[in-house]
């Protein structure tokens, strides 16, 4: 774990304190500090006048000179390991042409040691011998001995001894092969020659130079050190025969496959790919005979800064979508985590009753909008169930259907509640308490006069369809007398009509009193 050292400075003219306690201060002033221990770890706040503002602890400002020695450690070792490798390959190139000079060096002083001892006791010895084309002899001199056996159109071969070496040769007339074994006092060296091909064994005490067209290791090999290749290949088949095989080139390591799976209820077959690359894993999809063709799509990106279905991360038309981890689209912080996708973002549940998808936004907000917060997108669902709903200026809870306007719209495009249909209820209730009533006075106007000047209409809606809908009785907005009229002209108030209605049965049983004389 990385420990982090926080530095700064404290002037004495500076009274603004940090505040370190579960709660904030009450009374905090612009630039005040909390430390937030209620949270683990704790979390630094700062007031900005307004608001608490989370302040984020970034590492490399709390101490630059800690994370500035990290890197270069890191550097440092990554470099080390770079000029090892460098130095393995500057020493295995200079192994390889030591080992070619010496070939030349020792063919040449051989060959010449072979033809003076032959020169010096040709003579004495009688080199050749015939016989069937068959050829044998032995030459000894002062400088070493030569045996030489073998036959005319078939193979030859020769053993040179001298005070620095044995060389054993042996050659074929027919196909051209050629094969050395040379022993030196610091080194031995295995080497078999056809048509320009060289397979070599060289051991000196520089190393053990090992070349061929194909080299082929029986049992289990061990390397204590560096092993160091630029082409390494393991294949290998599954149980079906199929060929699989991981390799490793350079900084690029390639694993092939045939996946055979259930996802997600559908079967799943196919080659495959997995990369490993300059700072990234990539998994493919592979196409053709037997999976000879590595297919752009679809491929799954990992990287250090998320998953993706593109090496940039982006979600265009062409993919899938994104994970990305440090993500700063939305917010200067570099600790969110954003998902985006060209399609459909999917969260399913599998099972259809029984199981729930959380959101946990553990006291934050969200938003359903663009990063900016300028435009809110529609939220297309069922049933929304929740303790409190807010929806723009619209305002609900288990007990409250409100607006902070004062208005409530369904269906309809103006008034306190417009309601383009039928409205069914038990009661209407319509509020009459005094206390929410103010200039109270008596009623004097002539309520009969006032009904007998109101226009009574039959109508319909322009919804309503004829010979199946019934007319409506009623009054007509720019007919019917101003008391019943709303005050945005929009409609008649059916409980004033009621009230005024109520106002003139009281002035005609008054005046059936007068005339009956029982007034």
């Amino acid at each position: 774990m990385k420990k982090v050292v926080a530095t700064g400075k404290t002037s004495l003219s500076n009274n603004i304190e940090m505040h370190v306690g579960l709660t904030p201060p009450l009374y905090p002033v612009e630039g005040q500090l909390w430390l937030n221990t209620s949270t683990v770890p704790p979390t630094l706040w700062r007031w900005d006048g307004e608001k608490w503002v989370l302040q984020e602890m970034d590492v490399e400002k709390l101490d630059p000179d800690l994370v500035q020695g990290i890197d270069d450690k890191i550097e440092d070792l990554h470099q080390k390991v770079l000029d090892e490798v460098a130095q393995i390959d500057e020493e295995a190139a200079k192994l390889k042409a030591d080992v070619e000079a010496r070939n030349k060096q020792d063919d040449k002083y051989f060959a010449d040691m072979r033809q003076n001892i032959i020169d010096n006791r040709y003579e004495a010895l009688g080199w050749y011998e015939e016989n069937d084309g068959r050829i044998s002899g032995i030459a000894q001199s002062v400088d070493g001995i030569t045996t030489r056996v073998g036959k005319a159109e078939t193979n030859i071969s020769t053993l040179t001894q001298t005070a620095q070496g044995l060389q054993s040769t042996v050659t074929s007339i027919t196909n051209g092969t050629h094969s050395v074994i040379t022993q030196m006092s610091d080194r031995i060296n295995l080497r078999v020659e056809k048509d320009k091909i060289v397979s070599q064994i060289n051991a000196s005490p520089e190393g053990v130079y090992i070349a061929g067209k194909l080299i082929y290791l029986d049992g289990n090999v061990k390397v204590d050190g560096t092993f160091v290749s630029p082409n390494i290949i393991s294949k290998g088949t599954d149980a079906n025969g199929r060929d699989n095989y991981t390799q490793i080139t350079g900084m690029k390591m390639t694993s092939y496959g045939y996946y055979e799976n259930t996802w997600r209820g559908g079967y799943r077959v196919g080659y495959h790919a997995l990369t490993a690359m300059s700072g990234y894993i990539k998994m493919q999809q592979m196409t053709g005979v037997n999976g000879s063709t590595i297919s752009s799509r679809p491929a799954l990106y990992y990287t250090s800064r998320g998953i993706g279905t593109r090496m940039d991360g982006s979600g265009d038309n062409d993919a899938s979508g994104v994970i990305e981890f440090f993500a700063q689209g939305y917010s200067s912080a570099s600790n969110s985590l954003a998902l985006a996708s060209s399609g459909n973002i999917i969260l399913e549940s599998t099972y259809e009753t029984g199981s729930n998808i959380f959101l946990n936004p553990n006291g934050a907000k969200v938003h359903i909008c663009d990063k900016y917060q300028t435009k809110y997108y529609d939220l297309v669902c069922g049933t929304v169930d929740a303790a409190t709903l807010k929806a723009g200026q619209f305002y609900t809870n288990d007990t409250n259907l409100n607006s902070r306007d004062g208005t409530i719209k369904i269906g309809g495009t103006s008034g306190n509640i417009n309601i383009m249909g039928n409205v069914t209820c038990a009661k209407l209730v319509e509020t009459s308490k005094r206390e929410l009533k103010k200039n109270i006075e008596l009623y004097t106007e002539n309520a009969t006069n006032l009904i007998d000047s109101g226009i009574v209409r039959a109508y319909q809606y322009n919804d309503d369809v004829e010979g199946v809908d019934l007319p409506y009785v009623g009054l007509i907005v720019d007919e019917a007398p101003v008391e019943v009229v709303d005050t945005k002209g929009e409609g008649v108030l059916v409980a004033q009509g009621v009230w005024i209605a109520w106002k003139a049965i009281q002035e005609l049983n008054a005046r059936i009193k007068e005339l009956e004389g029982t007034a």
